[in-house]
């Protein structure tokens, strides 16, 4: 019952394609200028990224009602790239209307562990930072005392600085003695009334003052003496300032419109009172130590500005390439010192969606937060509170230091914009979907239209602008010549995963980021040969040498078929073999190629039907499972409406070992079961894809190119080409 030739029930010869039908050609005289040096580079949205105008209304629509979205597409397509044009379009026309906030991390009195998370809006952060480094300074120098100065105390300072004033004049008039003088000076050193004098004067030199006659050279002498002036005018400016000193209660009285920073510093004041600490400037040089410890300890009185929008013109917008804990949220640095090193809020660094605050930060492969449960949480508290907390216990497992510091939460109310590819539904939670109202689908491909093609034109002056500008690359490429231009359109074409529709219109690829790479080579191809644009020949070099791994697979594939390591007949007929057609990714998975696969099929009596050796190898996809039941149901609705059939045939994928995915193998292992239940041969010249439905529908066909090429390649290398294709 099985007798039945398929090719005679279906005429395939009326299907045939015409070769020049395959391939789409532009033609470069529709092009106005001569080459891409006449067109200027635009900075408009709408020339930048084409094809995306659904996303991009979308995208405007989310951004304007501050709402978060996730932009949805194959890697390449301009996601990133329009998240970014849009969110710096926004913020410049935001730019006059817009108040920003800093954001400040100060020191816990009561919890050290627990910074103090402080807003103030811009540029008050700087300033608070400011004025408490200068008053950490003051107490370093000197220029500050404990408590507020008396009477007493101020008529003390003037009399010690008139006193100061006398030593200096009497010390300049010695100068301008010994200025004067020849020869050497002779002194006599009496030794110490108080062995305490003895001493200071040890700790404040460092040596053992010298007891008896001493002789010393003009220019000796003349050095101390200036050392003298300067340590006493020193002294005297710091007696000025401390007459004049800027107590640390006006700082609360400046920042007294702000609650929580107020509070903070009178909690400043008490801790100044209660433990003021002595003058490094009055420590001697020996308690380097000392002085250090004493760095350390003013941390406290310091703030760390991890928000700074003082320079930030319009929202400020964050982009997040490598998400994780540390660039998202932020981190604790490591301190080689332990508990006695800087204080813990000195060591906090913000990550960029609190310095989105009030902006846009836009998360790049934001699947792997999806995929990360802690990020995932993160991002959700960000997404829920508009909130995030530095250090916390992710420790090691976030790849932080923290050591269990977390600082109080800081401000993170910004929208988030997310780049993913197509798999991020997989792991898209339900929480995670009503955060993220917007869901836009970038398309793949756009008409292949002249406006999109003179898009294209314009998308090579970006690139090849984009690329003389970048200080790194030493050598500037040229520009495109038209045919040059027209070559990257056919490329785009060609990479287009639509050739055309219903309404015979075609399509090119919306995926401009392998473009950029065959832009850039063959600019680089041109300067090889010192030409002052790249042409035709040089886009198609860089294409060869971009497809040189997928080519070598291919040839290597052909030489091993001609030698017969691998067994494929392209002559004559056989009985259950077809020739199908596979698609695999080169070694670094940048190129795909296409090369033929002996599917061999053999039937015996039975009981188990149709069998496939791939899938019970376990070496079948999902996709390949389902597309092997879609086969199994053709032959049952075919074949066994009124009665089961009992045999079994087994189907192989001949010398192939690597994992089989995808559904377009299902027409030719079809075929092969055919021809093996009716004993009638397959033309082995011609190789057969694509998918069918459990009716025997024929269905669209993915890798044609590919396919094509691969099989072509095969049939060159043993000289086999068909009477009408010799040409």
């Amino acid at each position: 019952r099985y007798s039945i030739s398929i090719f005679k029930m279906i005429n395939i010869s009326k299907y045939e394609v015409n070769v020049k039908e395959l391939r789409w050609n532009c033609n470069p005289k529709e092009f106005e200028f001569k080459d891409t040096s006449q067109l200027k580079e635009s900075g408009r949205l709408e020339d930048i990224i084409k094809g995306q105008e659904i996303a991009k209304k979308q995208l405007k629509d989310a951004i304007r009602l501050r709402q978060n979205a996730i932009l949805v597409g194959p890697p390449g397509c301009g996601k990133s790239l329009l998240a970014n044009k849009l969110a710096e379009q926004y913020s410049a026309e935001l730019q006059d209307e817009i108040q920003l906030t800093d954001q400040v991390l100060a020191y816990n009195f009561d919890d050290n562990f627990e910074p103090l998370a402080l807003s103030l809006p811009t540029p008050k952060g700087s300033e608070l930072q400011t004025d408490l480094n200068q008053l950490v300074n003051d107490i370093k120098n000197g220029r500050i005392t404990k408590e507020k100065l008396s009477e007493e105390n101020i008529n003390e300072i003037k009399k010690s600085e008139g006193e100061l004033e006398e030593q200096k004049k009497y010390i300049y008039k010695f100068l301008e003695k010994i200025k004067k003088s020849n020869g050497n000076f002779k002194f006599q050193v009496k030794p110490p009334e108080d062995i305490e004098d003895w001493i200071k004067s040890f700790f404040s030199s460092g040596m053992i003052p010298h007891v008896g006659p001493i002789s010393m050279s003009k220019e000796q002498v003349q050095k101390i003496a200036e050392r003298d002036i300067y340590r006493t005018e020193t002294e005297i400016k710091r007696l000025e300032n401390l007459l004049k000193q800027q107590r640390p209660e006006y700082l609360i009285e400046k920042y007294k419109a702000y609650p929580k920073v107020k509070g903070f510093l009178e909690r400043v004041v008490q801790d100044l009172t209660e433990n003021f600490p002595e003058p490094s400037s009055m420590m001697p040089q020996v308690t380097m130590q000392r002085q250090e410890d004493q760095e350390k300890e003013l941390e406290k009185y310091k703030v760390n500005l991890v928000v700074n929008n003082s320079k930030t013109k319009g929202l400020p917008v964050q982009f997040i390439q490598n998400p994780n804990i540390q660039n998202m949220v932020g981190d604790v640095q490591h301190d080689p010192y332990g508990l006695g090193g800087r204080k813990p809020h000195m060591r906090a660094k913000a990550g960029k969606l609190p310095r989105a605050n009030g902006g846009i930060a836009i998360i790049d492969e934001l699947i792997t937060v999806f995929k990360n449960p802690i990020l995932t949480d993160y991002l959700l508290t960000a997404l829920e509170e508009r909130k995030v907390r530095i250090g916390g216990g992710y420790g090691l497992i976030g790849g932080g230091s923290s050591a269990g510091i977390e600082t109080e939460p800081l401000d993170a109310n910004c929208i988030i914009i997310g780049c993913a590819n197509e798999d991020i539904r997989k792991y898209t939670t339900d929480k995670m979907a009503r955060r993220f109202k917007h869901k836009i689908l970038f398309d793949n491909n756009m008409l292949n239209t002249k406006e999109n093609r003179m898009a294209y034109a314009y998308f090579i002056v970006h690139e090849v602008s984009d690329y003389n500008k970048n200080s790194s690359n030493r050598e500037k490429i040229p520009h495109f010549s038209r045919e040059g231009v027209a070559a990257i359109i056919e490329e785009g074409a060609r990479f287009a995963t639509r050739f055309g529709n219903a309404n015979k219109e075609k399509y090119l690829t919306n995926i401009l980021d392998a473009m950029k790479d065959v832009v850039q080579k063959a600019g680089l191809k041109a300067l090889d040969e010192h030409s002052l644009v790249v042409r035709n020949k040089h886009v198609k070099q860089a294409l060869a040498d971009i497809r040189t791994p997928a080519i070598k697979e291919q040839i290597n594939y052909a030489e091993k078929v001609k030698d017969g390591t691998i067994i494929l007949h392209t002559q004559d007929k056989e009985v259950g073999y077809v020739n199908g057609l596979v698609v695999h990714a080169d070694p670094f998975k940048t190129e795909y190629f296409g090369f033929p696969a002996r599917l061999e099929a053999i039937v015996s009596a039975g009981k188990r039907g149709l069998v496939s050796t791939t899938e019970n190898s376990k070496l079948s996809g999902e996709v390949f499972t389902k597309s092997f039941e879609v086969i199994v149901g053709y032959f049952k609705q075919k074949y066994e409406q009124n009665a089961p059939q009992y045999y079994e045939a087994r189907l192989d994928f001949n010398q192939l070992y690597n994992p089989l995915e995808g559904d377009s193998a299902s027409i030719a292992t079809t075929v092969a079961y055919l021809s093996a239940f009716s004993n009638i041969g397959v033309i082995q010249s011609k190789a057969v894809t694509g998918s069918m439905n459990q009716r025997g529908n024929i269905q669209a066909v993915g890798g044609v190119n590919e396919k094509i090429e691969g099989f072509y390649r095969v049939c060159k290398e043993q000289g086999l080409f068909d009477k009408k294709s010799k040409e």
